[in-house]
């Protein structure tokens, strides 16, 4: 059996582009779902009405914060708004 190799292939060239994930966007995805597991459900909400959203969140992991931190503060903020 041989390999067929296309050296140039625009094919796989244009696949690998497309699938390929930065440190920083795999980093964002993790902390996206440390945070979605703490919580169990997804981060996108809106901040005044759920007290969690996608932009807030992104800006608590540009700070460097994590996932589950930030999953933490959102349940204590939940657990407070209910009371």
């Amino acid at each position: 059996m041989s390999i067929l190799y296309v050296p140039e292939d625009a094919h796989a060239s244009t696949w690998d582009n497309e699938t390929c994930e930065t440190d920083a966007e795999k980093a964002w995805a993790e902390f996206c779902e440390q945070a979605e597991g703490m919580l169990g459900h997804d981060l996108d909400g809106d901040d005044d009405r759920d007290g969690y959203s996608l932009g807030t969140a992104y800006d608590h992991f540009l700070h460097g914060e994590t996932g589950i931190t930030y999953g933490m503060a959102v349940r204590v903020s939940e657990h407070q708004c209910a009371k």
